[in-house]
């Protein structure tokens, strides 16, 4: 009898050292899976940030382009003769410059503004899919726990219940004792 209750003894140590070290794996597994979560926020909230500045530079560019469009308006109605026209050549060639540079800053505010919402929608994606991995392994965890608990009340069990046949055991020895020492009298 003695052999089975070590045996059972050994398990049931051999069960609860399983059971913490499939707990802590799975507390580590929580800790990095939050650790990338917030990273994949602060990546998130930054790709926001240089969203809000792009469209800023974009509406100021935008502003600009109008300016100049309706400033080249204005000198083409205000301009009458030849000779007026032969003078102001140089000028509207400068305006026609800058209107193409301006206009070729605000595709390239554009494209960057394109660029920048197609990593924040990705981010955002992978953010979701943290979260919902995140909430799989705490529901995981949370069974983790209640096993160990129904695990932990059965190694009290067996044990009392051990306790209650040593107890016996012990209990019979003591009168088949005190019976061979009546006998041997």
């Amino acid at each position: 009898m003695g052999t089975v209750e070590r045996g059972l003894q050994d398990r049931l140590e051999r069960l609860e050292s399983w059971l913490h070290l499939v707990l802590a794996a799975s507390g580590m597994l929580l800790l990095l899976l939050l650790a990338e979560l917030h990273r994949w926020r602060r990546e998130a909230e930054r790709q926001s940030r240089n969203l809000q500045v792009m469209k800023k530079q974009a509406a100021g560019a935008q502003a600009e382009y109008q300016r100049l469009a309706e400033q080249s308006d204005k000198s083409k109605s205000r301009k009458g003769g030849k000779e007026d026209k032969e003078e102001g050549e140089a000028p509207q060639d400068s305006l026609e410059e800058q209107v193409t540079a301006v206009k070729k800053e605000l595709r390239q505010a554009q494209i960057a503004r394109a660029d920048a919402e197609a990593e924040r929608d990705h981010a955002q994606s992978e953010c979701k899919s943290a979260q919902l991995a995140r909430a799989a392994v705490e529901k995981q965890a949370e069974a983790q726990s209640s096993e160990y608990v129904r695990l932990v009340e059965e190694n009290a069990k067996l044990r009392d219940l051990f306790r209650g046949e040593r107890k016996q055991e012990l209990e019979e020895l003591d009168k088949r004792t005190a019976d061979a020492i009546k006998k041997g009298k």
